[in-house]
């Protein structure tokens, strides 16, 4: 006799949650790897994003342990080469929601630091990197681990003390608040 096979079962509740906080059909995707072979974060990562996408639609809790899914940098290069119009950025949103309602956060320090760039976003258009930094060195206790490179950057005026404001900011906050009218 050849070597059993142990058949999973989906979690069909899981993966119908993931769907419907992205709006995303996780079932388009056949794992091509275009999402993954694009990703700038990818190669830094645990588990690269066609790999998010498989454990999504077998509705693996394992995805929510995963450090994919919080260093995520929503920049669109996955959908852009999707063939099928997949948002992995918007399932990886999706399953870092899941993961910090179920305490399942796989790394603190990723996880502020996605929450503090959406809200640096939302509150100026735009990234204030020094505020970044300092919720990134809150976070992991490690308060002079980068002086060699901060510094010189802070000199050269790479973190200003005040961050830049978009010209129609209350216009733009108004995404963030139709974002989540949309998600209710």
């Amino acid at each position: 006799m050849g070597a059993s096979v142990q058949l999973r079962s989906i979690d069909m509740d899981l993966k119908k949650e993931i769907e419907r906080l992205s709006g995303q059909k996780l079932d388009a995707c056949y794992l091509c790897g275009k999402c993954s072979a694009g990703c700038p974060v990818a190669p830094y990562q645990d588990i690269p994003p066609h790999v998010v996408m498989r454990m999504a639609q077998w509705g693996s809790k394992k995805v929510l342990g995963s450090k994919m899914i919080w260093n995520c940098a929503s920049c669109g290069t996955c959908y852009t080469r999707c063939p099928n119009n997949i948002d992995v950025a918007r399932v990886c949103g999706a399953l870092s929601q899941i993961s910090r309602r179920e305490g399942l956060v796989a790394d603190k320090v990723a996880a502020t630091l996605r929450e503090k760039f959406v809200e640096s976003v939302k509150n100026n258009g735009r990234v204030h990197e020094l505020s970044l930094v300092v919720a990134m060195k809150m976070a992991s206790r490690d308060y002079l681990g980068d002086l060699d490179i901060g510094i010189p950057m802070f000199l050269k005026g790479k973190f200003p003390l005040f961050g830049h404001k978009i010209k129609d900011l209350n216009n733009f906050q108004k995404l963030f608040d139709s974002k989540k009218k949309g998600d209710k």
